[in-house]
């Protein structure tokens, strides 16, 4: 489906951030790819909805997260981001975090 009206890709909510780059409304055209589910409510670009590791932690997943926080532009949706994740499935997901560094990119943030 084709939308001009405000929509953002959902994919921004899950690790590592939609992956067409979309962060809040209003950034698309009339020839932007939605992929909808009018149930839920749910949209996302056409780059999430092909790619397969949306959902999953991974390396480059997690990077993006942790480079996000430390852009003040970003850090809000980048932890709104790491609260979801840690909320559906922290055993697993949070000692990858702190592998990666996420407490050396927390008191980088912090310090800003």
């Amino acid at each position: 489906m084709f939308s001009s009206s405000g929509w953002v890709c959902d994919g921004r909510d899950f690790t590592g951030g939609c992956r067409s780059g979309q962060t809040d409304f209003h950034q698309t055209n009339v020839y932007t790819v939605t992929f909808r589910c009018t149930t839920s409510g749910f949209d996302l670009c056409e780059e999430c909805a092909h790619d397969p590791t949306l959902g999953r932690v991974t390396d480059d997943a997690m990077q993006s997260d942790l480079e996000a926080l430390l852009d003040p532009s970003m850090c809000k949706l980048a932890v709104s981001r790491l609260r979801n994740l840690w909320r559906r499935n922290w055993v697993e997901s949070l000692p990858k975090y702190f592998k990666a560094g996420l407490l050396d990119n927390l008191v980088q943030a912090l310090q800003k």
